[in-house]
């Protein structure tokens, strides 16, 4: 009997230790700046992450340029806000992400053509939808950088685009 008791104690004594080892400190927020990806040029983006494989994410993209590549004489003025929910698999710092979203885009042109002289002004506001499979580095606090294929897609039609992201976990 005092055997089973000294096994039983040693037995109590080393699972608490291996168990305290699978507790692994992670951040629950990021901010990072993506160049590509579902901001076409770039988005700034706020990430949280309620529990260790997953994270949620919400963005900001605002950019316009000229259009006379168009033959117009004018602006072409992108909003996007992305919104994505990812599952993170990995080990410690080094993660697959796999995910997907919504993409809330507004899009507005404005100028004359160059050809007849028209007066050309519209916009429209469109929802895309976009999928997230890459590599993560984020380390417990600091500095992340990640790599994702990030395809945007509506009924009609799919376009296979990727995106790079430098940020600060905390």
């Amino acid at each position: 009997m005092k055997k089973l008791s000294i096994y039983f104690l040693v037995f109590i004594s080393l699972s608490g230790v291996l168990l305290s080892q699978d507790v692994k400190p992670f951040s629950k927020n990021a901010v990072y700046f993506e160049m590509f990806g579902p901001g076409i040029l770039y988005s700034l983006n706020y990430e949280f992450r309620p529990v260790r494989p997953f994270s949620l994410r919400v963005g900001y993209s605002s950019w316009s340029m000229s259009t006379f590549f168009l033959f117009i004489d004018g602006w072409f003025r992108f909003q996007a806000f992305p919104v994505t929910a990812s599952y993170l698999t990995g080990q410690a710092n080094h993660s697959l992400e796999i995910g997907g979203g919504l993409v809330p885009m507004h899009i507005e042109i404005e100028g004359t053509d160059f050809f007849f002289g028209d007066e050309i002004d519209g916009s429209k506001t469109i929802f895309l939808g976009t999928g997230i499979f890459g590599y993560r580095y984020q380390p417990y606090k600091g500095a992340f950088v990640r790599a994702a294929i990030t395809p945007l897609f509506n009924s009609n039609n799919l376009l296979i685009y990727g995106g790079v992201s430098i940020g600060y976990s905390f």
